[in-house]
């Protein structure tokens, strides 16, 4: 055992490291049996022990240690309010001010709902607050109902170290509950010389160039750009190109619930020169062929450039392109961007039941330098034949697996009869083909006899 205590303390701490790298959180059973294997080991124990805390029912038992033993709190990095976290107001206060009196080394501080939030806020404008570098305050959802002012003014007491930071253009009054424009923050963007994520929620850019300032403003540090529920309207005008300031430092850009238009995929393309990674769920957000056609066509000039990619692309039957004509310009992006070398998997949905899925008449597709994989739902799609389809794949993309999800025996029938004309049947050469072919059949449920 005193050999045990002579190890140096750096050495023990990669040691603890160690022990605890395969656990997303603390390794609570081991790391305090590490503890007991002699006084030395319980510093760094305690150290990694602390590092991130995840607060759930009992999270009072986490403030009276850090307030009976303040060094404990010194080792907190990341907090994180859980689901289940106590959510009474007296308690919550309680751990609260703990955490800003004690943990003055903590880094971020995440939590799940908008109470857990707004009270954080609160705390970090008192008086008794010492943290002295936060990083990151992050919530799951409900930004535009925390107050914009006093949201910023966290944030810019923080701003040489903050590397995360949220943006809305509208806030929830108090006065009136009735949601108004607050955009003071995103002209300040250049005071933040550590940021390295800017999150925009809820922004309608009428004008790409406005988008263009804000990046433009911000520290050579930025490398991820997160946009959620961004809407593009039809017709805005991309500035000329030699008059747009390309970005060299995001190389990461994530889009959710978003309509780009050609003329935002134009200056997408334009734009981020840098970008490595891209993980959009979008729609194509027109109505004409040329421009459809214009939309994928910058699609693919973004896809060429990146290391992986994930789309999650809404579709429209209305429209006057047929859903099976932009599976096929999706699996042309793949075919130019994917090396051969890849594993090949495709997911075709045959589920003609309303609101089955919430991804109906989607395409999402995937691409590292391992593998790529298309999943599309074909519910609405009756402009082609299943044969025909897989028959393509088959010998277009030579795919190491095809999987074919139905949801019961009528929409296999309906799938396999299929030619244009409401009456016909399956065709037996068909029914032989499919059924001969070393793919999977998958029934998305128990699959019922046909009555």
């Amino acid at each position: 055992m005193s050999s045990c205590s002579k190890l140096l303390h750096e050495l023990l701490q990669c040691i603890v490291r160690h022990v605890n790298s395969n656990s997303e959180a603390p390794n609570t059973k081991d790391l305090k049996a590490f503890q007991l294997v002699c006084k030395s080991w319980s510093k760094p124990a305690q150290e990694v022990l602390y590092q991130h805390v995840k607060l759930a029912a009992h999270a009072r038992s986490f403030a009276t240690t850090i307030t009976k033993a303040p060094h404990v709190g010194l080792f907190v990095q990341k907090v994180v309010f859980l689901e289940n976290f106590d959510t009474n107001k007296r308690h919550l206060d309680e751990i609260l001010q703990a955490i800003v009196q004690y943990c003055v080394n903590v880094k971020q501080i995440h939590s799940c709902f908008l109470h857990q939030t707004s009270d954080m806020v609160e705390f970090l404008l008192s008086e008794g607050n010492s943290i002295k570098g936060l990083e990151k305050l992050k919530t799951e959802n409900h930004w535009r109902r925390v107050d914009p002012v006093d949201y910023e003014a966290v944030a810019l007491r923080y701003r040489n170290t903050m590397k995360q930071l949220h943006l809305t253009h509208e806030c929830l009054d108090k006065e009136t509950t009735r949601f108004i424009e607050y955009r003071e923050l995103e002209y300040k963007l250049y005071l933040f010389l550590a940021l390295q994520q800017l999150d925009i929620a809820k922004y309608l850019f009428e004008d790409v160039n406005k988008m263009d300032h804000m990046l433009n403003s911000c520290s050579p540090s930025l490398s991820e750009l997160f946009v959620e529920e961004w809407w593009s309207t039809t017709g805005i005008v991309v500035p000329p190109q030699d008059t747009i300031t390309p970005n060299t430092t995001i190389t990461k850009l994530r889009i959710k619930s978003a309509r780009t238009t050609p003329e935002t995929m134009h200056h997408f393309a334009i734009k981020f020169k840098a970008l490595k990674e891209l993980d959009a769920r979008f729609n194509t957000g027109s109505e004409s062929i040329e421009a459809i056609a214009a939309w994928w066509r910058h699609l693919t000039s973004i896809s060429l450039a990146l290391t992986r990619y994930t789309y999650g692309i809404q579709l429209s039957y209305f429209r006057q392109e047929p859903g099976v004509d932009q599976l096929i310009r999706c699996l042309d992006i793949v075919q130019k961007t994917a090396p051969t070398t890849c594993s090949r998997h495709f997911k075709l949905k045959y589920c003609y039941e309303a609101c089955y899925e919430s991804d109906m008449n989607s395409i999402l597709m995937s691409w590292t330098p391992s593998s790529y994989d298309v999943a599309t739902d074909q519910r609405y799609s009756t402009d082609f034949r299943l044969s025909d389809l897989v028959r393509s794949l088959q010998q277009l993309y030579s795919p190491d697996s095809i999987q074919l999800l139905f949801k019961n025996l009528d929409n296999v029938y309906e799938a396999l009869a299929y030619t244009g004309d409401a009456d016909s049947n399956p065709s037996d050469d068909d029914c032989a083909y499919l059924s001969g072919l070393s793919y999977d059949f998958v029934p998305a449920q128990k699959i019922k006899k046909r009555s």
